[in-house]
């Protein structure tokens, strides 16, 4: 079956976030032979189209470019995927689950503030041919999977520390990590509008947070106070550990240079100037079993659940009604 290209919870998530983004996901069926009718109930080839261009989009920011094999490939597992998805969410009804109007209203109230207004929201919703009542019912339906999911799945779902010891054991490549270095830094940023008096501007401010610094200044507290990093100020410009490649040369080369405990020189690169200070080195290698077992727990834990799903859907199945289109998508 074309199913399991991703995980099914994943595929829960990646429609809830669509239903709000300014290009929704799922649209009100448009007139015409539907892409399939999954015991009685339709699955617009609009919603199927919106979440192979959402799967496609997210392929192309990793660099990934699908052809047209892959393309059509991708088409046919999405329309499995949704049909799975109706079908859960119907046996989540016979079941007796169903997500509370509080659920749908924290989500769609999460969804509306994305939108700079009211009148832009509302304009959205015209374009895309949907009101808000239709988007409170794909909530409801993709909420519910999800509430059925946490309520019948996952309490019997384990994962045993031998099982994930033995994948730690079985899968030694995974766990291997390039030289890394555990660093710090200040930035301040050059304000492109100002020309080379904000160039100016910049390195002065850098340079006298430089000399704070020689003056026993402490690194953390300066970067809280000082670095307009928004992402690491609050942790003391704490960036974690870095390896080759990920970020920009000049950065890269600076802080490799270092010793441990040592602060740079004032480095300059695209993002404006930086303070760079290195806690330790990490030579590559295996990394630690203690370090990654909760990750590795996560991700089996995951397995288990789209494989119970994927149980689930085949049983589903066999007890459906599932009519498809000769052309899945327009």
């Amino acid at each position: 079956m074309y199913r399991n290209t991703i995980g099914f919870i994943a595929i829960c998530l990646m429609l809830i976030a669509g239903l709000m983004a300014p290009c929704p996901l799922w649209a009100t069926p448009a007139a015409g032979e539907p892409a399939a009718i999954v015991n009685g109930t339709p699955i617009a080839k609009t919603t199927v189209q919106r979440q192979l261009d959402a799967m496609t989009n997210q392929l192309a920011r990793s660099g990934r470019i699908v052809d047209k094999t892959t393309h059509e490939a991708m088409k046919q597992k999405v329309l499995e995927n949704l049909i799975d998805m109706e079908l859960v969410f119907q046996h989540s009804q016979k079941e007796g689950i169903a997500a509370s109007s509080d659920q749908i209203e924290e989500q769609f109230a999460a969804g509306k503030a994305r939108y700079p207004s009211e009148a832009v929201f509302k304009e959205s919703l015209n374009n895309a041919g949907l009101t808000e009542a239709d988007i409170r019912a794909r909530l409801e339906r993709h909420l519910t999977v999800q509430d059925y999911i946490r309520r019948r799945v996952v309490p019997n779902i384990t994962v045993t520390d031998a099982q994930v010891r033995g994948y730690y054991d079985s899968h030694p490549t995974d766990f291997e990590h390039p030289d890394m270095v555990r660093v710090s830094h200040i930035l301040i940023k050059i304000d492109p509008a100002a020309g080379k008096k904000g160039v100016a501007d910049a390195r002065k401010t850098i340079a006298e947070i430089q000399t704070k610094l020689k003056a026993g200044g402490d690194f953390a507290e300066l970067a809280r106070t000082r670095s307009q990093d928004e992402k690491s100020r609050s942790d003391g410009g704490n960036l974690g550990f870095i390896g080759y490649g990920q970020t920009v040369p000049q950065f890269e080369i600076a802080a490799f240079a270092l010793a441990p405990g040592q602060v740079s020189d004032i480095v300059q690169t695209n993002y404006g100037f930086h303070l760079i200070k290195l806690h330790e080195r990490l030579a590559a290698g295996p990394d630690d079993f203690n370090q990654v077992a909760d990750n590795i727990r996560r991700y089996l834990t995951q397995e288990k659940i789209d494989s119970e799903m994927s149980a689930l859907a085949d049983r589903l199945r066999a007890k459906a009604t599932i009519v498809r289109s000769q052309t899945a998508t327009p």
